[in-house]
Parts: C-alpha cells; structure tokens; sequence
C-alpha cells in the first residue's frame, strides 16, 4: 500500500495492491477500513501538493477540492 503524505501526514488517495482489495472485499461491512488496513505494510510518498489531505465526503468538500483545484491552475 502506498500513501501520498504532505508534510509528513498520511493522505488520499492511497494505492492498494489486488490482494488487499480483496481483503476488504472479503471482510465483515461492520468492520472499518483502518482494522483491515492495518495488517499491511504501508509505504509513503511524499509529495508538494496539499491537496492530498482533503476529504471529500460531503458536497460541500467537494467544491472545496474543486476550488483548490483552479486555484491551483489559474496561478500557473
């Protein structure tokens, strides 16, 4: 597994090997991602870009990483 970080924090989207795809797939819907994750090692790749630490659950988080997104482009 493989975790984009910006300044050293863990962030998204992280890349997930076949094998632990089906893993989660496999594991009880009453369990969390962080209880199957946590059996595998994790690997980290720092990266220059904030926005790798939003979330984007909600529409509201959504138009939020949309605008940094053409913040972003806009000042290039």
């Amino acid at each position: 597994m493989v975790i984009p970080s910006f300044h050293y924090k863990g962030g998204h989207p992280i890349k997930l090997s076949s094998e632990v795809k089906q893993k989660i797939l496999e594991t009880n819907p009453e369990s969390n991602l962080r209880v199957v994750l946590g059996g595998y090692e994790k690997q980290y790749m720092n990266v220059d870009d904030a926005g790798v630490l939003m979330d984007v659950d909600t529409p509201e988080d959504y138009q939020k990483a949309i605008d940094y997104h053409n913040a972003l482009n806009f000042s290039k």
